[in-house]
């Protein structure tokens, strides 16, 4: 199973906003134990019941992650430029893009394969950060397959105004999310503007969910 998977089910955390007395790893090892607890008598895969795995990602999954300041990061400066209509709709669709990736790409694998991966092949390295810190990142290590050298993620944590830690990135081997979609994104408003990125984004999110 690839890093997406880890993504999808780690990354976006807990339900609810977490007390910033928790620290970012404790975020993540518990919601890592919420997803387990869920899974725990589920014989489904996502592509059998796709509709229980989207459940999943917003209930435990969602909350934890900033999609507008994410949303924002990656349109730079075409964020300042977009009307507060197109802000909405292109945060409210990249959440949706995201969902729908994480979720595909967990079709060929079932709710055991998935509780066995959380359980066995994840690793959440101890996190040192001074109390006064307001941004933090917690490294993910996964297991290889067949043997294969370890994938190296990171969490990338902010405290925000509610005194909560959320994700604004990932980094995979050190490959932000934000910057990709941030260079494929802007190959598309140069093509076709802003608000036809947004249109194929929301036309993309509706083929998909039929």
């Amino acid at each position: 199973m690839g890093w997406i998977m880890v993504t999808g089910l780690i990354l976006p955390l807990g339900v609810g906003a977490q007390a910033a007395t928790s620290s970012p790893r404790d975020i993540v090892l518990e919601t890592s134990q919420r997803v387990l607890k869920e899974l725990q008598d589920q014989q489904v895969t996502p592509a059998d019941n796709p509709e229980y795995f989207y459940r999943l990602a917003d209930e435990f999954i969602v909350p934890h992650f900033n999609f507008r300041r994410m949303s924002q990061r990656v349109l730079g400066k075409h964020w300042r430029q977009a009307t507060q209509e197109q802000k909405a709709d292109f945060t409210n669709q990249f959440r949706q893009l995201l969902v729908r990736t994480y979720v595909t790409a967990l079709h060929s694998y079932s709710a055991k394969d998935i509780r066995d991966f959380l359980q066995e092949r994840i690793k959440v390295l101890p996190v040192n950060y001074p109390p006064e810190a307001t941004r933090v990142g917690v490294k993910v290590q996964v297991e290889g397959d067949k043997g294969r050298p370890p994938i190296n993620m990171m969490l990338n944590l902010y405290l925000d105004q509610n005194k909560a830690w959320k994700v604004d990135d990932v980094q995979v081997e050190g490959v932000s999310l934000v910057t990709n979609y941030r260079a494929s994104f802007y190959r598309e408003i140069r093509a076709n503007g802003l608000q036809g990125l947004i249109d194929r984004l929301t036309a993309r999110n509706q083929q998909a969910m039929k």
